[in-house]
């Protein structure tokens, strides 16, 4: 009994035998692949810094809200000026201590402004509160310089 011999063409032979990736091709692949995990790695202290932007920003619209109600709440004859500085924490809870905060809030309260008296709009039932909010950053500073202020004017409600 004879088995035919069956031969390959040379083209489908030297496909058959090159089956592995070339030292080129790996060194090429694993410079790709560095260059990625570099520039994810060079990216992360830019996120990491709008993230922590994003948060006390967050946390600055909480306090404010929290504070514009408490203003609301408060008879307007009773309106006074914060006499220390107020903790919030990055939750946007009061807490006591310096350390535990995310920032820092005081307001004053003045009986009327240039703005609405040069126009001719004096009203002496208008307050204007000026809240200035401190980071951690600002209260590290020798010289105490609020990041942040807020203007909000408080009129008299209605009991």
């Amino acid at each position: 009994m004879n088995i035919p011999i069956v031969t390959l063409p040379s083209h489908i032979r030297l496909n058959l035998r090159k089956r592995a990736f070339s030292l080129l091709e790996v060194v090429i692949a694993l410079g790709i692949v560095g260059f990625a995990l570099t520039t994810l790695i060079g990216l992360m202290p830019v996120g990491l810094n709008i993230f922590r932007d994003s948060i006390t920003a967050t946390v600055q619209t909480d306090v404010l809200r929290q504070l514009t109600s408490q203003f609301q709440e408060t008879p307007f004859n009773k309106l006074t000026n914060s006499t220390k500085m107020l903790y919030f924490s990055d939750q946007s809870a009061p807490v006591e201590t310096d350390a535990d905060a995310l920032l820092g809030v005081t307001y004053t309260f003045t009986a009327n402004t240039d703005l609405l008296s040069s126009g001719g709009y004096a009203n002496a039932n208008l307050k204007t509160a000026l809240i200035m909010f401190f980071t951690r950053a600002d209260r590290a500073k020798s010289s105490l310089a609020a990041s942040i202020t807020n203007v909000i004017y408080v009129a008299p409600g209605v009991h």
